[in-house]
């Protein structure tokens, strides 16, 4: 994949959010998945990777609810995308030959791709390859967070100047 490992979440580089194509790399928008919106308890818990990863884990559930797989989402470091869902090859190795109705890897990142659900987090996911599904985070959702943690350090600032303590 184009995407690395990493402990720490991180917010994506303005770069990460144009659109690429590359060979048989195909869009789906987020808002246009077949499924509902996450549930509430899903959107907002933990760092950005975990959200994505329950969204993934929704998806895979869709997906091929037969088989019992934790989401493999990795932080991309390229124009891929913000995030990258790394489950495709695994599970194709896994159901070749048992009468699955994937006709390779990429048609189950297409699977992934359509059954992520529809939320304010995703703006787009796109398969490139071997299945490689590539999230982009929606712009509008990085801005309300990115607005909402500037509020709360201006929040905490004026608590700490205008509250004595005792």
């Amino acid at each position: 994949g184009h995407c690395r490992a990493s402990p720490f979440a991180r917010l994506p580089r303005s770069a990460c959010y144009a659109s690429t194509t590359m060979g048989d790399e195909t869009s789906t928008s987020a808002s246009g998945s077949a499924q509902e919106p996450a549930a509430p308890a899903v959107q907002g818990a933990g760092s950005v990777k975990q959200q994505i990863s329950n969204l993934v884990a929704l998806s895979l559930r869709a997906t091929v609810p037969e088989v019992d797989v934790e989401p493999i989402v990795e932080v991309c470091t390229g124009k891929f995308g913000d995030y990258q869902c790394n489950n495709a090859m695994g599970l194709w190795s896994k159901g070749k030959g048992s009468g699955t109705s994937f006709k390779n890897p990429n048609a189950i990142g297409q699977a992934i791709a359509k059954n992520l659900p529809a939320c304010d987090v995703i703006e787009s996911a796109s398969v490139a390859g071997p299945g490689f599904v590539n999230i982009v985070l929606s712009k509008s959702w990085v801005a309300k967070v990115c607005l909402r943690l500037f509020y709360l350090q201006a929040l905490h600032a004026f608590i700490d100047t205008t509250i004595p303590l005792c």
